[in-house]
């Protein structure tokens, strides 16, 4: 897996994937049938699980887990681009595909997007704020 390899190019990868159903979503997407705009779309809709798999594997292998000593609490730390972009992605496809809601119920990044909520300074905060106002 590339993203193993290079764990560098998270954040491209999640930005070329927050894009894709934003070009869907646009009026720059030429086609000549009406029903190509909606197979489109229907694409999207099937490829939900494979982008918040990916979404979820950024998260994971970006986390990093850090415990204080004076009171034995552990904290979990993500890095900044990858959350932003792990964020971005999320609230694009939340946004404009219709997903299977069973999908976001299912999913790890909910919980961990309301965990990012708990904690003001982190770096995908307000980020975090317009994901759940789109999961409403």
């Amino acid at each position: 897996n590339v993203l193993h390899q290079h764990p560098e190019l998270g954040p491209a990868v999640l930005e070329l994937f927050r894009s894709i159903p934003e070009e869907a979503d646009s009026h720059r997407l030429v086609v000549s049938r009406e029903e190509e705009l909606w197979s489109y779309r229907d694409m999207l809709r099937n490829s939900s699980r494979i982008v918040l798999g990916l979404c979820e594997h950024a998260v994971q292998s970006s986390s990093s887990s850090s415990t204080n000593n004076n009171n034995s609490s552990t904290t979990l730390s993500f890095d900044v681009a990858t959350t932003e972009a792990v964020l971005s992605c999320l609230q694009s496809w939340i946004r404009i595909v219709d997903m299977d809601p069973q999908l976001l119920e299912e999913t790890v990044l909910v919980p961990w997007v309301f965990e990012l909520l708990g904690d003001s300074t982190n770096g995908g905060f307000e980020l975090a704020v317009d994901v759940v106002v789109e999961l409403l």
